[in-house]
């Protein structure tokens, strides 16, 4: 649950806990502050259904020697 609280109030601690670039459009406009929240609420419920949610982007550097 940590990464949800961190994406709501801390976008550089969010970054730094994936070890990721978060990029400056996230979250997309389908996941506002209430959703989040509301999936928070769901996994803290005793019969919870439902244990985490994110979406990843996997990218393949190129050229990365210099």
């Amino acid at each position: 649950m940590k990464l949800y609280l961190l994406e709501l109030h801390d976008r550089q601690a969010f970054a730094s806990s994936l070890k990721a670039n978060v990029p400056a459009g996230w979250p997309p406009d389908q996941i506002t502050p209430e959703v989040i929240e509301e999936f928070i609420g769901r996994m803290k419920t005793r019969d919870r259904k439902i244990w985490s949610f994110y979406w990843l982007l996997h990218q393949k550097l190129q050229n990365c020697l210099s």
